[in-house]
């Protein structure tokens, strides 16, 4: 018998029942559905079954590529998994976890509710649902490129770029980057009076945002490929470093398209990130992050990939240079 099988599971009003009131709220705040304050925990607990379909597409609205093909699974799957090796299978999981639509168990096992299972499986099956995932990828991986050039940047400027591609007005726009922010806890929205700033969300305050907008120099301009290819490391391959890193990668491990978007997702990109708040301990950080994902069979070996990967940050886009890079 499976671990699956032996899964004592909850409907979703059983898991609500287990929240409390302010959790409850918080739900109802992040899908916009409306209420009234000072109700009893009943009555908003009632508010989220009766938006479970509205939840579900609001969800739908954020999903990207491989979150669309990890939901495919979960439903295949009955709603109930437990991951072994799959990483990016074991952190959308995690992420619907927090986000109070799955419920983990243990040992890396999880499952989702019939309420919510039902109503993502009948979205699964609505032919608009892969063109939204499409689109939501696209729009997704601009807003982290913007992020991965310049660390952060005036609201603004982004949506005169953003809005090129993407009809909605800027009040529309900020609501939907301030609602993707808190779903997937993966950059910040920071408000100064009138003005909002998009920023990683390695920047904690709106102090620090300001000292990175008054840098001195000019901002390397992007088109919006460009910088979504910037946060694909599509970019990154006419440089001759990524190119080398791939090589050594490709000759030492079986690496497919899937393990190297997690290399760049999980690795570089918080390398980079790091490196440009936290110089001193980047290497040593580097050095873990690298422990996670290979193994090497001698210390020669790893050195060897500290130095490939030390060498691409050199051509990657530097918020304290306002998107230009060292070699440049």
């Amino acid at each position: 018998m499976s671990r699956q099988s032996n899964i004592k599971t909850k409907t979703y009003q059983e898991y609500l029942d287990t929240l409390n009131k302010n959790v409850l709220i918080q739900i109802l705040d992040n899908y916009h559905i409306n209420y009234k304050k000072g109700q009893k925990k009943q009555i908003y607990q009632k508010l989220v079954l009766e938006n479970v379909n509205n939840i579900v597409k609001k969800t739908i609205s954020f999903f990207q590529i491989d979150e669309y093909y990890n939901l495919k699974y979960l439903i295949k799957k009955k709603g109930k998994v437990t991951v072994k090796f799959n990483r990016l299978l074991l952190i959308f999981l995690q992420n619907l976890a927090r986000n109070n639509l799955v419920i983990e168990v243990n040992d890396n096992t999880y499952y989702m509710p019939n309420e919510l299972f039902s109503a993502y499986k009948k979205e699964l099956k609505s032919k608009l649902t892969s063109k939204t995932i499409q689109k939501n990828t696209e729009e997704y991986n601009l807003i982290q490129g913007f992020i991965d050039a310049y660390g952060v940047i005036d609201f603004d400027i982004f949506y005169s770029e953003y809005s090129k591609k993407y009809k909605l007005l800027k009040p529309e726009t900020l609501e939907r980057i301030n609602d993707l922010s808190k779903f997937y806890l993966e950059f910040n929205i920071f408000n100064d009076n009138k003005q909002s700033y998009l920023a990683s969300n390695s920047i904690k305050s709106l102090k620090e945002c300001k000292e990175y907008l008054k840098m001195p120099g000019d901002y390397a301009i992007y088109t919006n490929t460009e910088l979504i290819e910037i946060h694909t490391f599509k970019y990154m391959e006419k440089f001759k470093s990524y190119r080398k890193f791939k090589r050594f990668i490709n000759r030492n491990y079986e690496v497919s398209k899937s393990s190297f978007k997690i290399i760049n997702k999980y690795i570089l990109i918080p390398f980079m990130t790091n490196k440009q708040q936290n110089i001193d301990n980047s290497k040593d950080i580097l050095s873990t992050l690298i422990d996670q994902y290979f193994e090497f069979n001698n210390q020669k070996a790893k050195d060897k990939l500290i130095s490939l990967i030390e060498n691409v940050a050199l051509d990657y886009p530097k918020w304290n240079l306002k998107g230009k890079s060292e070699r440049i």
